[in-house]
């Protein structure tokens, strides 16, 4: 693996507002459904995708992550914290399919934590705060842009790492 440079300049705004700026980047709207932001950097097949997140506000039903295989917003992988669990998932022609959730203890606004995903071909390992938590493997997406997402919060995402490898 190579580390790539994460060029500010080039992460699109797919949904919600976010403040870019070279500390990282800032989902604003604590209503926003899905908020997405885009590396358009290149696509990936085999990365390996590390960011420290740290929620300042929660909403209702807050949640925030990682996508990645992007392709478009109709179809991608997504995983996410809620409040209380963790998710895996798929969206496939808009449709949602959660490939494992767990349980995780209480979200806490002004906490940091670090989320992050190996893409190895198929394989997947989710991991959060430097830990495997989720490894599983899934056929449908070969390559695509990385980025992060947010529903009802607001939230910091900063020191954005990214490897890749052939």
């Amino acid at each position: 693996f190579k580390p790539d440079d994460i060029d500010i300049k080039n992460w699109e705004i797919v949904s919600g507002r976010w403040i870019k700026d070279r500390t990282g980047l800032r989902q604003t709207d604590i209503l926003a459904k899905r908020a997405i932001i885009i590396y358009k950097g290149k696509k990936y097949r085999n990365f390996y995708f590390q960011v420290k997140v740290k929620p300042m506000s929660l909403g209702r039903t807050p949640l925030f992550g990682i996508v990645f295989r992007y392709v478009d917003k109709r179809n991608y992988y997504r995983y996410w914290i809620s409040d209380t669990k963790v998710a895996f998932q798929r969206v496939k022609e808009g449709r949602v399919l959660t490939i494992c959730k767990i349980d995780r203890e209480k979200l806490k606004t002004g906490t940091e934590y670090v989320m992050g995903v190996r893409a190895r071909k198929s394989r997947f390992s989710i991991m959060f705060n430097d830990r495997i938590i989720i490894e599983k493997k899934d056929y449908s997406f070969k390559r695509g842009y990385v980025g992060v997402l947010a529903r009802e919060s607001v939230v910091d995402f900063y020191q954005l790492s990214l490897t890749s490898s052939k």
